[in-house]
């Protein structure tokens, strides 16, 4: 750039000599015009970035150490843009929201710009509030000449952005009616914070989101009763292909039947995903038995990261004998760090696990709990394996229904007091989640 004593630069009376390799510009545009004079009247030097100079249509000044001062000439060079396709602010953690928010909505007062806008990143700006959130949503939500500002936005990375309880429902309505957006980045954002209701209603705006195909929402606070509704809503995601939920189970009171396991359990209608992250979600070697029976049958999901979970020898052995698997679709697994075991089995008084080679033994099954379901799947499956009805299969069945007003009943058909067992209609067995069958 210029010295500031030289005004005719500013005047683009004089060419100005781009970096190695550009071309010279006989003057300058109106936007780069606007860049200096904002840098000169705020006392700010200038950035040696192709975004500034006129070379780039992408800002990219992550991990710069910006403060909100040097935000000014960016902005003001914002409001005469035609042609803006990112935005990465990634790692300037001194950022607030006295400049996004004006950042945004100059973005906002161009047309041509909001339109164009294919990628805005924000991950590791702590300190953008709720003004930032709030001038974001307003820019997914907002209508121009019948379209949303935002238009083509496709990558929305919000990682370290705190959204409050209250902004969630709002902003994550504003995501799901947006058609464009491909991948949508909320790691440690506060989701979860608002309960398990407000989570659920959060969760099930997000995954409306028609062209959405990458989620990441790690270290979220998730209970039994949130991983089994994303568990549910999953299947009705067409598009989405990759998952992450890294550090977002809560711990559980008995060392066992971890939340996870709910939404685990429930993986094998999610046919269109392919890439799930579930590190550091205390998967024990129960929950790794679960993992084995949901993506046993699985042949869309080829990559599978459970590392940093407490599985043991009994849950690795689950996790190879899936990966052995003929029928599933894991061509890479990674699970470091996953040698240590929770609660061994021999401290369990409750313990019990099936032998895929030799599955004969008593079991006391309590259907409410997504490992002893996970267990009589498998029993299933090795029953027709071996073509046997699991009324010949099993002996001295005693079952004990659900009998709650609403609950699903399994009624006795034939000898042994065995229930009737149906597959659905991916061809996963049903069973019961409440009752007790030993």
């Amino acid at each position: 750039f210029p010295s500031f004593e030289d005004a005719s630069y500013i005047s683009g009376e004089v060419p100005l000599l781009p970096p190695e390799g550009g071309i010279v510009l006989s003057s300058l545009d109106a936007p780069q015009r606007r860049y200096l004079q904002a840098c000169h009247l705020h006392g700010i030097a200038p950035l040696a970035v192709p975004f500034a100079t006129g070379h780039s249509a992408k800002l990219q000044v992550q991990d710069m150490d910006l403060e909100d001062r040097d935000m000014k000439p960016f902005i003001a060079m914002a409001e005469h843009l035609e042609d803006l396709e990112e935005i990465d602010l990634r790692g300037n953690r001194r950022l607030t929201a006295a400049s996004l928010v004006p950042l945004m909505k100059a973005i906002s007062e161009s047309n041509d710009v909001s339109r164009q806008l294919m990628r805005l990143s924000l991950s590791g700006c702590p300190r953008a509030g709720s003004g930032t959130v709030m001038a974001i949503q307003n820019l997914l939500a907002a209508r121009t000449r019948h379209q949303p500002c935002l238009h083509d936005l496709q990558e929305l990375d919000l990682t370290g952005v705190r959204i409050t309880p209250k902004q969630y429902v709002p902003f994550a309505t504003a995501v799901g009616r947006h058609g464009a957006l491909r991948s949508l980045v909320l790691v440690d954002t506060g989701l979860g914070l608002g309960g398990p209701a407000q989570t659920c209603m959060v969760l099930t705006e997000i995954l409306r989101a028609v062209g959405l195909e990458m989620l990441d929402i790690g270290w979220s606070k998730f209970d039994a009763e949130v991983f089994a509704h994303l568990g549910d809503r999953l299947p009705h995601a067409k598009l989405l292909h990759t998952l992450c939920i890294p550090a977002c189970c809560q711990h559980s009171s008995t060392a066992r039947d971890f939340p996870i396991e709910h939404f685990v359990e429930r993986l094998s209608h999610a046919v269109a995903l392919t890439r799930l992250d579930a590190s550091l979600s205390n998967i024990d070697w129960r929950g790794a038995l679960v993992v084995e029976d949901a993506l046993e049958h699985h042949a869309g999901l080829r990559d599978l990261d459970i590392s940093d979970n407490p599985l043991g020898v009994s849950g690795l052995r689950s996790v190879l004998r899936l990966l052995a698997r003929d029928t599933s679709g894991l061509l890479k697994l990674q699970m470091d760090r996953c040698a240590k075991v929770g609660v061994s089995p021999g401290e369990d008084d409750t313990w019990q696990s099936v032998s895929i080679t030799n599955p004969r033994g008593r079991y006391t099954l309590d259907l409410s709990r997504p490992y002893s379901r996970a267990l009589l799947r498998m029993m299933l499956k090795t029953c027709e394996r071996f073509s046997l009805s699991p009324k010949k299969a099993f002996d001295d069945v005693d079952y004990t229904a659900d009998e709650r007003p609403g609950a699903m009943v399994y009624r006795p058909s034939g000898p042994g007091n065995v229930p009737n067992f149906k597959k659905d209609a991916r061809g996963v067995w049903v069973v019961p989640k409440h009752g007790r069958l030993s």
